[in-house]
Order: structure tokens, then sequence, then C-alpha cells
């Protein structure tokens, strides 16, 4: 696929671009469920279409409460309403220790399982927002589903449903030392595989 630069100057990696580009230059069989996934080291630097300088880089361990976070957040809001509109589901792959990812992607650390060791969306929302980290990619997913008279109105639109969460598009980021490490990489790879796996079924 052509567009996307290998080669800038400067240490820039955007993840929001890369999704972006993906959401505007793929095109999906109709019914199709769209699948992406992020493999990335980095945090989400603005592109230098939109700021050419050193400032591409966002705020680290001062996300929260630095004014130049607001332009980084706008462009993960603009990403993250694209990806609720396809309906996407969202795989991250990311290095939560290059701060600030977790605030950008979302927390692999408060990814919640229910007693069955699944992915519990509403325990997950619920410790991203404990954290203020409810407006990363993964958590604005998490929270895009509504339940109407038992049809989801939005996330998961036209399938059955008895509560909201059972609406939200699935997003999860994954540590990705843990793909690195000789001790996890086959099981780390193995849990990524059936997640992604799971997520391609089709409405019940």
């Amino acid at each position: 696929m052509s567009g996307l630069k290998s080669r800038i100057t400067g240490p820039t990696e955007s993840g929001s671009e890369a999704l972006g580009f993906t959401l505007d230059n793929l095109t999906f069989r109709q019914n199709a469920i769209p699948l992406l996934i992020l493999f990335t080291d980095e945090d989400d630097d603005l592109p230098v279409t939109i700021v050419a300088n050193r400032l591409r880089e966002p705020p680290a361990r001062t996300w929260l409460t630095d004014p130049r976070a607001v332009q980084f957040q706008a462009r993960l809001d603009a990403v993250a309403q694209r990806l609720i509109d396809a309906q996407a589901r969202l795989f991250l792959v990311i290095n939560p220790r290059n701060k600030p990812s977790e605030s950008q992607y979302g927390a692999p650390r408060h990814s919640q399982l229910d007693s069955m060791g699944r992915f519990d969306i509403a325990a997950t929302l619920s410790a991203l927002s404990g954290q203020s980290m409810q407006r990363s990619l993964e958590g604005q997913l998490l929270a895009s589903g509504s339940c109407g008279s038992g049809t989801c109105d939005t996330g998961l639109v036209g399938y059955p449903c008895s509560n909201d969460a059972e609406c939200s598009l699935f997003a999860r980021p994954y540590d990705i030392r843990l793909g690195r490490r000789r001790s996890t990489r086959a099981s780390f790879y193995v849990e990524l595989i059936n997640q992604i796996i799971s997520q391609g079924q089709c409405p019940p």
C-alpha cells in the first residue's frame, strides 16, 4: 500500500495516521467486519502533515495537564469516531512504558476478565475511567454501545442485546513486550490470534 512514509526525518510514529490511512484506502466487502491491528512500540505522534517540527511528539508524563495534549486528543477523538462509524474492532499491540501511549491507545494493565476468563468490557471501561484513560482509543470504542429495545442502536448496530456493554465495539491493548520475550512469546500470540478469531464472528 503506498502513501505512508517509511522514512521521515526525526522521531515520528503516528499510529492514528496509520489507522486513518487504512480507513481512507481500504474498501471492505459488504457485511465485512473490519478487524484492525496496530503494532507499535511508540506513543502517537502528530503526522508531519499537521506539525512539521518537534512538537509532533506528545507531552509524556504530563499528558493530563499539558495544554499541548488537547491537539493530540482531538486527533484521537476523530480517529476513534471514524473507527466507531466503521464498526471496527481494534487490537492494539503497544509499549505501555513509552508514555503517554496508555492515555492515547489504552492500558493493557487495566484489562479486566470475568469469571470465565473473557474480556469484561464494562469492568475494563470502569477501570480506564478511574485512571482518566476513558478517552483513549480503547476507552472510546468500549463506550460506543447503546442498547435499545433488545437491539444495539450504536456500536454493534443490529446485534441483539440486553445492556449497553453488549453493544460496545471491541478494543483491547496488549503489551508488546510479552510478544518479544522468549518465555511469553508463544502464549502471547496464541491469545491474540484466538481473540482476533472470536471477534470475526457475524451477528447471531
